[in-house]
């Protein structure tokens, strides 16, 4: 994690909807927001803003009640950045949260980038986020909401993609869930594509890698500890190769 600037103290503080709604306006008015447009939304309050240093442009703004991810993303950022997985590709990420994994992708060469969440307040920070360094173009975000159940719920059935991103740490049921998306791989991803899943809980991997096999997905656990050495908790999460 390579931080340069936090707008807070480590330990963030809600701030009022009002202040962080006035945050906003105000970052329009000094030219550093996306200005005012129909369709952005304003009213959720801003937790803090940070500067990385793999993401080049605008720091990015956190959301009330979204998860910033940063410091679990680490190895994920280091396979974009260093070794380019996303460069020349059409990227899926589920799970999207403030959009930072998303963004940098595109800034690391991927020709699409379509983001889907399961809460609205993240579908929105993304939408802001993209709209503030300027990075709109070849870049979607859809809503997953309305069926938290369905991984690739509002992604178009007809898009395939060469790279998914997704993270399970942060579904309901996300046992059930890992199956679903298992189930449904072979139908998004193009030939020869490939898919990382973050996993922050061995039965959750477990079951992923179980369904993986009776499908005859090729899996690889992208750690250095060996699957039975794997903590029941992972918090910076575990990255498994699906192909």
């Amino acid at each position: 994690m390579k931080l340069l600037r936090r707008s807070q103290p480590n330990r963030v503080r809600p701030m009022p909807l009002a202040f962080g709604t006035y945050f906003i306006a105000f970052a329009m008015l000094i030219g550093c927001g996306p200005g005012s447009r129909d369709d952005l939304d304003y009213s959720y309050g801003v937790l803090q803003t940070i500067e990385d240093e793999d993401l080049q442009g605008a720091p990015l703004s956190q959301f009330e009640s979204v998860e910033w991810g940063i410091t679990r993303s680490e190895q994920l950022r280091r396979m974009i950045v260093d070794d380019g997985i996303a460069q020349g590709r059409k990227v899926l990420e589920i799970e999207t949260e403030t959009g930072l994994i998303a963004l940098l992708c595109l800034q690391q060469g991927a020709t699409k980038v379509v983001a889907s969440d399961t809460n609205p307040a993240a579908i929105a920070n993304a939408k802001y986020n993209a709209a503030r360094m300027e990075m709109e173009l070849n870049f979607e975000v859809v809503d997953a909401s309305k069926n938290r159940s369905n991984p690739f719920a509002g992604v178009d059935p007809k898009k395939k993609f060469d790279l998914i991103l997704v993270d399970f740490r942060g579904r309901n049921s996300p046992e059930d869930v890992a199956v679903a998306f298992i189930d449904e791989l072979p139908n998004r991803l193009t030939p020869g594509g490939r898919c990382i899943a973050t996993c922050g809980r061995k039965p959750v991997l477990t079951r992923l890698l179980e369904r993986a096999s009776e499908t005859e997905l090729q899996t690889n656990i992208l750690h250095d500890a060996a699957r039975e050495d794997l903590p029941e908790e992972h918090p910076e999460g575990v990255l498994i190769e699906v192909r």
